[in-house]
């Protein structure tokens, strides 16, 4: 059994197909959890800023 797709809200249904971006996958300044400092994160998940992400210490897991 196949589940219809999810309706739209105006807001949604005014956008172009390929400007809709699914909730959670919009770019939006956050703080690093690790130096707290503003960044651009790409989606929601994101919370690690990309300096924090290059260091030693992160890739070898120690936060």
């Amino acid at each position: 059994m196949s589940k219809s797709p999810p309706e739209l809200t105006h807001e949604e249904d005014d956008l172009d197909a390929d400007e809709y971006q699914p909730r959670g996958m919009t770019p939006k300044m956050r703080n690093c959890l690790r130096c707290r400092t503003s960044f651009l994160s790409e989606w929601s998940g994101e919370r690690i800023c990309r300096k924090c992400k290059s260091t030693i210490a992160w890739r070898q897991g120690w936060s």
